[in-house]
């Protein structure tokens, strides 16, 4: 498992979240001038047989407002060593009643922070299992304005296992 997330990180350098957020083709390699930039990978969590890799960083581009932090979550399966998408352990029939639940738990998560989403959560594969259930990570402007912050939702195991397909579900409860 190490040598794959080794390999994924040698693939997606420089910029590591490429394969998930939109960077622009140009965005430059190295900081010139006033630009600066970094990123890291870090273990996000480590429940059951999956293991979450979060890829992290910032960039500040010359004459830019503020800087922006971007993140995206990797999930390995360490029983198969391959990467797991969290969208395709979800049921089909059933993909609609968990953005619901996602814009239930988005709603209480804009009470909390007084704020006003423009968006609706879509299902993301930056999630991150825990004992008690599902994270979902939404990086800035995904699903409101900057000022709104990244949204973090969490889904409990008792709302998310009957969403997901008969192996996931057994292997996760």
């Amino acid at each position: 498992l190490n040598e794959l997330i080794r390999k994924r990180v040698e693939k997606d350098q420089p910029v590591l979240t490429a394969k998930h957020l939109p960077v622009p083709k140009d965005f430059p390699e190295r900081t010139e001038g006033n630009n600066q930039r970094q990123y890291d990978v870090s273990l996000s969590s480590h429940y059951r047989d999956l293991v979450s890799i979060q890829y992290a960083g910032w960039d500040y581009g010359q004459g830019a407002a503020h800087g922006n932090p971007y993140f995206s979550y990797v999930t390995y399966d360490a029983k198969t060593q391959q990467a797991v998408s969290f969208k395709d352990m979800v049921l089909p029939a059933k993909r609609a009643q968990l953005e619901q639940a996602l814009s239930r738990s988005f709603a209480a998560w804009l009470q909390d922070q007084d704020g006003v989403g423009q968006e609706q959560p879509k299902i993301t594969d930056d999630v991150v299992f825990t004992p008690d259930g599902v994270m979902f990570y939404y990086n800035v402007y995904a699903l409101g304005p900057y000022a709104m912050g990244a949204p973090e939702l969490k889904l409990t195991w008792k709302q998310v296992l009957p969403m997901l397909k008969p192996q996931w579900r057994q292997r996760l409860q």
